[in-house]
């Protein structure tokens, strides 16, 4: 347990380096933004992307940054005409520098916005993006954006293609158990083993103070297990949303993801 508070301590020590927040206007020779109109969709919602260009050897973060970075925001409260946006999120890259993995992009990604209007009018999509661009140091870096989105059929295939690249969706049984330890709980979930070729595992919780350890994987007969401490503010065991549980595997060719978990 000692381990797990020392990388938390030296991660939260990396994070008091990273730089004041920036516009992105003043950093045009690093990272771009550009809204990609998208499509509207037979079922009245609308598909749009968020499309993130970076120079060369930087890079941002997925949903879950590892060990240290900038988790990005994504706030559309803003628009008219928008009841939901949903924020799909296309495999990343793990890397592992010094015992302290990193989950993020480089060069260009896109992040397809599921866009749920209120009625069938059109939408003007407007908002706050924040993300953490880094290098040798990391940037806060705010973003405004802002379309009128097209009633058009014409789809994106860049779009598309980051849609395919999510990690893909399976529907199996997980099962998990959390125990009590020093400063939390200690959660081991049990699924069916994929593909062979899983290197990394992520936890996310729908409570963001929980602080999770970088999973442990193990093959046990055909189960996968995967284990790792979750830290609280308290110091004690607290209750977990379980079907809010996401798990996701990294493979080297796939990627795979399951939601919820059942057990004690």
């Amino acid at each position: 347990m000692k381990l797990l508070l020392t990388k938390l301590v030296l991660v939260a020590a990396t994070l008091t380096s990273v730089a004041a927040p920036v516009k992105a206007n003043q950093l045009n020779d690093i990272v771009e933004v550009v809204l990609l109109p998208g499509w509207r969709m037979e079922d009245g919602h609308h598909m749009a992307g968020l499309q993130i260009n970076l120079a060369p050897g930087w890079k941002t973060y997925w949903r879950q940054p590892g060990d240290s970075g900038i988790s990005p925001f994504f706030d559309f409260s803003e628009s008219k005409n928008v009841g939901k946006v949903n924020v799909l999120f296309p495999t990343p890259k793990v890397t592992w520098v010094d015992n302290f993995r990193t989950i993020s992009y480089s060069q260009t990604v896109i992040f397809p916005l599921l866009v749920q209007p209120d009625v069938r009018n059109p939408i003007t999509l407007k908002g706050q993006v924040q993300i953490g661009v880094c290098q040798e140091i990391c940037i806060p870096v705010s973003l405004k954006v802002k379309a009128q989105l097209p009633i058009s059929s014409t789809k994106d295939i860049a779009i598309l293609a980051a849609i395919q690249a999510q990690p893909k969706k399976m529907d199996v049984p997980v099962f998990c158990k959390f125990d009590p330890i020093e400063g939390g709980m200690y959660l081991r979930l049990s699924l069916p083993a994929p593909p062979s070729g899983i290197t990394d595992a992520t936890i996310e919780l729908a409570n963001a103070s929980l602080w999770v350890s970088t999973p442990k994987i193990t093959l046990k007969d055909d189960k996968l297990i995967v284990e790792a401490s979750v830290l609280t503010s308290t110091g004690s065991f607290v209750s977990v949303t379980r079907s809010a549980v996401t798990t996701t595997l990294f493979g080297q060719k796939k990627s795979f993801s399951y939601t919820g978990c059942q057990g004690s």
